[in-house]
């Protein structure tokens, strides 16, 4: 059965000496995964017709189980320029489209995220700061799999005196020492008021750029903690990229 959907290239891998397998996000059907056979023959008809961060008209045969499925055709039809012409966007995007691809399953329901990720690549090649970018789709990526950080108040934080809270990342919850239930933990992490601030402000839509450089590193440290427990993935590729933006 032949599927017709709208799809950005997550990935793509070498899989012989001329094909490739290629890995999606559509909007109808999830993540998924085409193995694209001659796609790096001179004349192939894929040939520019498949990079990461592209968005597609992906035609392709669906089967009935499993996230691999065969191609049959693909048009481009926003290559974001803007990306071939900046190369600090262009890691930034690499970063969160890899980022993507390793965090969501195959044919699960992945529409509003889609649409998240297509935003950030467009406004990555719109010439939005590319921390800006990163921190705000880590965030919303974080949303859509259901398990944002929650960094509500408890009522002892309200106490002028209070200058710190700890944050419990395998509970996503602020664990503040305050309470009569405190147990301490060695995976919860001290959060000042002003970086507790700063991380509401961001995972609310503000610019991390918005933000005092001690700010901005502290809520890049803080998610990197918080992805690397809940997504259980390796983040070499994240702290590889925000050392290149930092350049």
């Amino acid at each position: 059965m032949i599927e017709k959907t709208e799809a950005i290239v997550l990935a793509t891998h070498p899989f012989s000496r001329t094909s490739l397998m290629v890995s999606w996000l559509t909007r109808d059907h999830g993540r998924i995964v085409t193995p694209v056979r001659g796609a790096c023959r001179p004349k192939s008809l894929f040939l520019g017709r498949i990079d990461v961060a592209f968005r597609s008209e992906l035609l392709f045969y669906s089967r009935d189980c499993g996230g691999v499925h065969n191609i049959r055709e693909t048009t481009p039809l926003d290559i974001r320029e803007g990306l071939r012409n900046d190369w600090r966007a262009a890691v930034a995007a690499s970063y969160i489209c890899s980022l993507t691809d390793q965090s969501v399953e195959t044919l699960l329901d992945a529409e509003g995220l889609f649409d998240d990720l297509d935003r950030a690549l467009s406004s990555l090649a719109g010439g939005t700061p590319p921390h800006d970018a990163v921190v705000a789709y880590e965030f919303d990526l974080l949303q859509r799999l259901g398990i944002r950080p929650d960094f509500t108040k408890c009522a002892d934080c309200q106490s002028p005196d209070s200058r710190e809270c700890r944050f419990s990342i395998p509970d996503g919850r602020l664990s503040c020492p305050l309470r009569a239930d405190f147990i301490p933990s060695r995976n919860s992490v001290a959060l000042s008021r002003e970086t507790l601030s700063a991380l509401r402000l961001a995972q609310g839509g503000h610019l991390a750029s918005s933000f005092g450089p001690k700010e901005a590193l502290a809520i890049r440290r803080f998610l990197g903690m918080f992805l690397s427990h809940h997504l259980d993935l390796p983040l070499t590729q994240r702290r590889a990229a925000l050392a290149w933006l930092d350049m």
